[in-house]
């Protein structure tokens, strides 16, 4: 009868208690909430060079496809400039065929979504020759919510950089 006592105790110690159980449970809480932290910061800076590596893409197009004086519209039989447009009001950027944004033929546009979380200051419109890929130069500033920003210059000569 003794073994059989011994027995029942040794099961019985074995159990978890509910004070053990809710702390697991606000443990794994306090580690999930860190992790989502973490991760909504991780977010939002993949969120913010994604707009500004789609910009930057477009604008290396432009200027690519002006160097290497293709025509994309059907009128077009010598060549063409391109540029890129930045709509700000719908958050995209257009890569163009012609010497402007007005006068570009309309049916060739590239569009590419930005993201409304950043906001661009600067030119709305850089034009690259055709042949040559020069380009009247600037300055563009895209800003995230959070106040992260970057810089992307265009120089004289179409060359395009920015800055993290």
């Amino acid at each position: 009868m003794a073994s059989h006592r011994t027995l029942i105790r040794n099961k019985v110690a074995r159990a978890f208690t509910l004070v053990e159980i809710l702390m697991v449970i606000g443990l794994v809480g306090v580690v999930a909430s860190f992790g989502l932290f973490l991760s909504w910061e991780s977010y939002e800076a993949t969120l913010f060079k994604s707009d500004r590596d789609i910009l930057v893409s477009a604008l290396h197009r432009a200027r690519s496809q002006a160097v290497n004086n293709m025509c994309f519209d059907p009128v077009c039989t010598d060549g063409s400039a391109h540029g890129v447009y930045i709509d700000t009001a719908n958050h995209q950027y257009i890569v163009f065929e012609g010497a402007s944004y007005a006068t570009r033929h309309a049916g060739v546009d590239q569009v590419y979504d930005g993201t409304p979380s950043v906001t661009v200051a600067g030119p709305t419109e850089i034009v690259f020759t055709e042949l040559s890929g020069a380009a009247t130069p600037g300055s563009i500033v895209l800003t995230f919510v959070s106040g992260k920003t970057s810089t992307i210059d265009v120089t004289s000569e179409g060359r395009v950089t920015w800055t993290n």
